[in-house]
């Protein structure tokens, strides 16, 4: 039996053990709500609106006791060492399900959000595969959020039937406190029948600090009634199933977070009608089958295929809705989520994106780091960096593309320091002038306190270090407006661009080729860096995609790039940068400082990956008659040369021993790549 399968067309994973080298999540959400559950049926929960906040604890426990023999299990293994005889695991798009078998007792355990509210809702059906009548109890707990021990609380309410906890936000001032009273502050769960006995105490349920042991309200066969004032607050029940052989029990459970006792009252009148529990997640069903059903994707790779036509779709739709639940970020992520947002919901992606315009300065400089409060006093927020303005122009003609309308240009909005309020198109034109403007000895694009890669802040903290990237990335920007500066009739302004385009051109060829590569810049004091003589982070893929890209790159430099891409080939996707830097490096800055091969220093970087895609595909390199028979449609060896591991280079420029890439590549990629 393999770890797992794609099933259902790859709308839906089953795994077959709870015991995965590494947690297997799913994740389900709406615009207020967000959890995470993995193979085991553990996962955390936030809060997203209004305020976003850490809504529970990692566990949600459903443990089982035949009170004839004594036996305890859990339904979903965790937190118990024993395995049951059976387990499944399987993740949809829109939901996920745990099967077990124990004791000859069958249970399926389904969890879901829903399309709107800040809840999820468990169900537990039990079912009775023996001969003999089965005499149970069914023990749920999940833990409560809590505001540290002076405001952690928990009661169980026998007249509304719900486990109740509540804490007051934090506040500083006295007048603060109408600004967070509005919040969601109450949680709560309540079941589909009432329970025979509570808890409201995590320390009096579990009663020891074992995570391996039953807790002690299971193995007392009752939980006791706590109540929770100063410690750790839980929702816990008992529920008493009684079943004839082959007879079967469900049971729901809801949890969540509202602002008082009285929505919680309706929100349980509401889902404890008949069907509407299922009704709800049949809503959500259609929902994810409409999205997925608008494009779809077939390529000779399978995996390929079930990743684009399911579950990428589903990130893109996380990403923007929930902003990557960041509360510190670069603006650059919305902005590229928008535009895979815009190919499902154009209208939903158009109105995130006018937020982003918002957020410019009138002198057409973009901030990148943005806290969720907007109180960017701190860290990252401090810094200049320098590409804002680049995605803000690049991402918006995409969405606006995508929308089929150039018209949206026309919308009016607003910048962060001033009252004026002008139309996007002139956002746009006001972050190139921008940036055509900070630029250096060379006629480049200053670095800043950082491009497109935050952590290289060494070249440009006297303020005269010059960007390849970003000077590219000013050409590729101006290439795209141009376009819709010639629909609007904007002929002057499109003479304005394909001149700067062309001065670019210039100015790149002539100071940033070295002869094999481009040069990644020019540091404060002039000196190129990202050349073949240096000891480490001798080529940067960047500097060598965009020039391509933006029409910089031409005939046999192409040529002469692809020969050095080879050689940062990998079989999981191509090196940001190499060799990766082991010692720090006071030209490039706190990129240096990284542990090497991970995030910036030499890792395999997503976004870096789909730019020397787009390359690819914008040089037609490889051809894709390389790869495919139009007859068959089977995949073929290209006449070209393999590409290489870039460990498997010379001698001389191989990384130290120690280094982690040997074993990553050379051992676990080509041992365990294909099986994984």
């Amino acid at each position: 039996m393999p770890f797992y399968q794609f099933k259902n067309g790859g709308k839906q994973i089953e795994i077959y053990t709870p015991d995965t080298i590494a947690d297997w999540k799913n994740y389900l959400f709406n615009d207020d709500y967000y959890m995470e559950v993995n193979q085991a049926g553990q996962g955390s929960s936030q809060v997203i609106k209004p305020l976003r906040r850490p809504a529970s604890g990692s566990y949600r426990y459903f443990f089982l006791k035949d009170m004839d023999t004594s036996n305890a299990w859990s339904a979903t293994v965790r937190p118990l060492p024993e395995r049951p005889d059976k387990y499944r695991c399987v993740h949809h798009l829109t939901h996920s399900e745990f099967f077990s078998l124990n004791n000859g007792i069958r249970t399926a355990v389904c969890v879901f959000v829903p399309k709107t509210g800040c809840r999820e809702i468990w169900s537990v059906r039990v079912k009775n595969e023996t001969d003999k009548a089965k005499n149970l109890s069914l023990f749920s707990v999940v833990p409560f959020s809590d505001g540290g021990l002076m405001n952690a609380n928990g009661w169980y309410d026998e007249k509304a039937e719900t486990t109740f906890s509540y804490f007051f936000p934090y506040h500083t001032t006295y007048e603060q406190k109408a600004q967070v009273e509005h919040l969601n502050t109450l949680s709560y769960v309540f079941a589909s029948r009432p329970p025979i006995s509570t808890d409201a105490n995590e320390r009096i349920f579990f009663g020891a600090d074992d995570p391996y042991r039953l807790p002690v309200a299971v193995i007392n066969g009752c939980c006791s009634g706590s109540v929770c004032n100063s410690e750790k607050p839980v929702g816990a029940f008992q529920h008493e199933i009684q079943l004839a052989p082959g007879a079967s029990d469900e049971i729901h459970f809801v949890i969540g977070f509202e602002n008082c006792e009285k929505h919680v009252a309706a929100i349980k009148t509401e889902l404890l009608k008949e069907g509407a529990i299922e009704t709800a997640l049949q809503v959500m069903i259609r929902y994810w089958d409409d999205i997925c059903a608008q494009f779809t994707v077939q390529t000779p790779d399978e995996n390929i295929n079930l990743f684009m036509n399911y579950w990428i779709k589903k990130q893109n739709q996380f990403q923007p809705r929930l902003n990557r639940l960041c509360a510190v970020f670069p603006v650059r992520n919305p902005l590229q989520d928008f535009m895979g947002y815009s190919m499902f919901n154009p209208p939903g992606a158009f109105e995130l994106l006018v937020e982003k315009f918002k957020q410019q300065s009138i002198s057409g400089f973009l901030q990148q780091w943005h806290t969720e409060d907007g109180k960017n006093e701190h860290g990252l927020c401090k810094l200049n960096f320098m590409d804002g303005g680049f995605w803000l122009t690049i991402c918006a003609l995409i969405v606006v593309h995508q929308h089929g309308d150039a018209s949206l240009l026309d919308t009016k909005t607003g910048y962060v320091d001033s009252d004026t309020n002008e139309t996007l198109y002139q956002h746009m034109k006001r972050a190139l002038a921008y940036l055509t403007e900070q630029r250096g000895a060379h006629g480049f694009c200053l670095f800043g306190e950082g491009d497109w890669t935050d952590p290289v802040n060494g070249p440009g903290r006297k303020g005269r270090g010059e960007s390849t990237w970003s000077t590219c990335a000013l050409s590729f920007s101006a290439k795209m407006l141009i376009e819709f500066a010639e629909e609007r009739g904007d002929a002057a302004y499109a003479s304005e661009l394909r001149a700067l385009r062309a001065e670019i051109k210039e100015l790149v060829n002539r100071h940033a080729w070295n002869g094999q590569w481009y040069v990644c810049g020019f540091d404060d004091d002039g000196k190129s860096f990202g050349n073949p003589d240096e000891e480490e982070g001798r080529i940067f893929i960047n500097s060598q995609t965009w020039p391509i890209m933006a029409d910089i790159a031409e005939g046999t430099q192409i040529d002469t790039i692809y020969a050095a891409l080879d050689n940062l080939a990998t079989p999981a996707g191509p090196l940001l940068v190499w060799p990766v830097f082991t010692k720090y490096n006071s030209t490039w800055g706190r990129i240096s400082l990284k542990l090497a091969g991970t995030s910036e220093n030499g890792s395999i970087y997503c976004h870096a990956s789909m730019f020397k895609a787009y390359a690819d595909c914008y040089a037609d390199r490889p051809r894709i008659s390389d790869y495919i028979d139009a007859g068959t449609k089977n995949r073929t060896e290209p006449e070209r040369p393999l590409l290489r591991f870039a460990l498997d280079l010379e001698p001389d420029r191989q990384p130290p021993a120690r280094h982690a890439y040997r074993y990553h590549y050379r051992r676990r990629t080509k041992n365990h790549l294909d099986d994984f």
